[in-house]
């Protein structure tokens, strides 16, 4: 018999298949679970704060709050492993992720003090610098004023010397002067003074005044 064509309706397909798995219900130990987070995350980053101090110990983990028991439904655990196992990996590797983070926050202050250190050395450096600086200004000036000084005595110098030989050329000429002198007054005395009582003009005026006579 043949149907009719309203009546027909396709065929079902295959149904959807959940591939998360089977999602557990909340339940208290869940809430529990999240409590326990919060209260790790908490105290972790009250160690952090503790250990910003170069000299700080690292935080105690024994110190953490103890994992609260799972007393929920065993239907909520995952079916591949316990529930505890996977919190108690959490757990070592929050706590892992926290040292390690606790490490990078103290070599952050230790380098941030170093770099204190080293912009006050620095800071001082540049001070030494600046006063090296203006004592070599201040030597550099004394330095030409001096220099300075020593050209103007330098140039009196080479006049005094200029002075000194025209004065020893001089002294030389008067010394050849007095020489001469000195070899004349020893002619002079070893003439005979007869021969001397009648200077030359003497003379010739006498014998002008005896051919005036005669």
């Amino acid at each position: 018999m043949f149907t009719s064509m309203t009546s027909w309706r396709p065929p079902p397909g295959p149904k959807e298949v959940d591939l998360q798995g089977p999602r557990p219900r909340e339940s208290p130990g869940v809430r529990a679970k999240a409590a326990f987070f919060e209260a790790l995350i908490k105290s972790n980053t009250t160690a952090l704060v503790r250990c910003s101090a170069p000299d700080s110990p690292l935080p105690d983990h024994d110190a953490c709050p103890d994992f609260p028991e799972d007393d929920g439904d065993p239907s909520d655990r995952c079916p591949s492993s316990p529930g505890y196992s996977e919190c108690d990996n959490l757990t070592r590797v929050v706590r892992e992720l926290s040292e390690g983070r606790v490490k990078t926050v103290c070599a952050r202050a230790v380098l941030a003090e170093k770099h204190a250190e080293l912009a006050a050395e620095y800071h001082r450096m540049q001070r030494i610098a600046d006063l090296s600086r203006t004592v070599s200004k201040e030597n550099l000036a004394k330095t030409s004023k001096t220099l300075k000084a020593l050209r103007q005595v330098q140039q009196e110098l080479y006049a005094t010397k200029k002075r000194t030989q025209a004065l020893e050329e001089r002294n030389r000429k008067i010394k050849d002067e007095n020489l001469a002198l000195r070899e004349k007054v020893g002619l002079l005395e070893r003439y005979d003074f007869e021969h001397v009582q009648q200077s030359v003009c003497m003379r010739h005026y006498t014998r002008c005044r005896v051919a005036e006579t005669y």
